[in-house]
Formats: C-alpha cells, sequence, structure tokens
C-alpha cells in the first residue's frame, strides 16, 4: 500500500464491502469464523461481565464524567504511593533498621521493666542515675546503689567495692571463687551476681540475647578490692602491691581510673537529689586521691 494507486484500489474496493452490508458489517464470531478455544472465550467471558458489573455498582461510575476521571487519578495516585511504600519496606530490611527498631524496643522494655522510665517513656529518678553511668554495667551499677549497698560502707570500703565493676587490666574479668576478706565486701560482692541476674532475667524476656556468663559474677572480678582498700585505708604502695601479681604500673593506671568513675557517680548521685550518695562518692574519692599513685610524676612523690 505504499503507491497511492494501491491505496486507492484498496479504498473502493473496501467501500464497495462495506456497501455490500449497508455500512453494517456482521461481527465474527471468535469460535466459528476465528477458531477460539471455547472454554477460554467462555471464561473471559465471564471476567468481562464480572468487571462490567462491579464498574456499573462503583459509586464512582454515578459521578459526572470529570469527577470520575479525577477519582481514577487519584487511585492511580494511590497504587504509585503503595509501590512505593513496599519498595521502602523492602530496601528498610535490607539495611537493617527493622532489627535496629527491634531491638530498640526490646531494650525500651527493659528500661521500663526496671523502673528507669514509665509507661509514656518519661525518664524516672532512677533513668537519670544511669545516665551518668559510663565504663561499668549501668544497669546492674544503678540497682546496687539505689538498692543501699552503699549505706553501710566507709568511704574506702566503697573504693574498693567499685573495683568489683570497673574493668581492671590483671585478667580479661574472670570470675575469681574466692571473695573479698573483708566481710562486708564479700557479702556485697555476692548481691552483685545477685543483681546481675536478675537484670540478666528481665532482658532475656525482653527478647535480648544474653550470654549465660553475663547473669553470673563471671562478668565481674574482685581482684583489686584487698589491694584498693588497703590503700584508701592509707597503707603504703609497696605494702598494696605485695597482695597482688598486677604490675605497679598497671596497678596505678587502674586506681587512677577509679578516681575518674567516683567523679562520674558523684555526679549522678547529684543528678537525682543524694547528697548523702554524693558525699559518700566525694569522701571516697579524698581517700583515694594520695601518694605517688596520683603523682603528677613517678620521681616526684
Amino acid at each position: 500500500l505504499v503507491h497511492p494507486t494501491n491505496r486507492m484500489y484498496m479504498h473502493i474496493r473496501m467501500h464497495s464491502l462495506l456497501g455490500s452490508y449497508n455500512y453494517h458489517p456482521p461481527v465474527l464470531d471468535p469460535i466459528k469464523d476465528m477458531g477460539a478455544d471455547i472454554d477460554v472465550i467462555r471464561k473471559e467471558h465471564q471476567n468481562l461481565q464480572e468487571v462490567k458489573h462491579r464498574i456499573s455498582t462503583n459509586p464512582i461510575s454515578k459521578l459526572p464524567i470529570d469527577r470520575q476521571e479525577r477519582m481514577v487519578n487519584l487511585g492511580l495516585q494511590k497504587k504509585k504511593l503503595i509501590a512505593k511504600v513496599k519498595e521502602l519496606r523492602i530496601r528498610k530490611e535490607k539495611t537493617g533498621l527493622g532489627d535496629f527498631k527491634k531491638e530498640l524496643s526490646q531494650r525500651l522494655r527493659v528500661l521500663r521493666r526496671l523502673g528507669h522510665i514509665d509507661s509514656d517513656g518519661v525518664i524516672s529518678r532512677k533513668g537519670r542515675l544511669a545516665c551518668e553511668i559510663e565504663g561499668v554495667d549501668e544497669l546492674v551499677t544503678t540497682e546496687l546503689f539505689l538498692n543501699g549497698i552503699a549505706n553501710d560502707m566507709s568511704p574506702p570500703q566503697l573504693v574498693a567495692f567499685l573495683t568489683c565493676l570497673y574493668p581492671n587490666e590483671m585478667k580479661k574479668r574472670n570470675y575469681i571463687p574466692n571473695p573479698p576478706k573483708d566481710k562486708l565486701l564479700a557479702k556485697a560482692w555476692q548481691q552483685i551476681g545477685q543483681v546481675a541476674k536478675r537484670v540478666g532475667i528481665v532482658k532475656k524476656e525482653s527478647g535480648l540475647e544474653v550470654q549465660p556468663k553475663e547473669m553470673t559474677l563471671e562478668s565481674f572480678s574482685c581482684d583489686l578490692v584487698d589491694a584498693t582498700l588497703l590503700w584508701c585505708q592509707g597503707k603504703p604502695f609497696k605494702q598494696v602491691t605485695e597482695t597482688t601479681t598486677m604490675f605497679e604500673g598497671s596497678l596505678i593506671r587502674v586506681l587512677r581510673r577509679l578516681g575518674e568513675l567516683l567523679d562520674m557517680l558523684a555526679k549522678a548521685a547529684k543528678s537525682i537529689g543524694d547528697a548523702d550518695l554524693e558525699s559518700k562518692f566525694e569522701a571516697g574519692k579524698k581517700a583515694l586521691v594520695r601518694g605517688i599513685v596520683f603523682s603528677s610524676s613517678l620521681y616526684l612523690g
């Protein structure tokens, strides 16, 4: 039909054919004339009737044409947004944000059960104390001090007790079966295990993964309790070093870090308005900071 003559001939033939049917040609039968499968035709016809019925019963079909077009466009936009949401959810799962959100929910559940926040997520007095603690297990430490573990301790005993919570350089925080020689500190040492178990159970019941040793004294160490107690009681550094196999330089670093922990805990106690606990931490700092350990130079005693 490229050549104009051929197109003209085809036009005349089509005009003549339509004229023979009075310009109303019969509809082709898909089965007789086109050889279509009757089962397929019936299924498609049924689907077509269902679609027509849904269209006729839809309230939008009763609206004016212009409003129908607007509603259809809104529907198409909604479909695109649903597809976009689905895509973003898949991307979120791939980035790990879903796991992060799950863990956040579990940790919030732990804080609510331990009383650090209320049902509305507002931080409580206990939560404010825990917020100020770093470098040690803040949940266990908060439970211990708010339960009054330091009430009967002298400042030297308090400082010595903190070595059970603060990492030391002697061992990798392995459990030492021998408790401290001081009876009060030996009792406090056992309380650490009880509180750690209680906190671990709450974490586990809230869905967090908890290692078995985190619920026992195996997570803590009382290696330096006796040495620190002697130092805070005013004993010479030489006598202190004889109670431990730790190198002198490592022992000095641990004692200095204890001073930093005491400052932190005094600030935490002040944040919740506990003046007695604050003064006890400050008194412990005074007992700790002395002599060669806190000298600016090891050559100047």
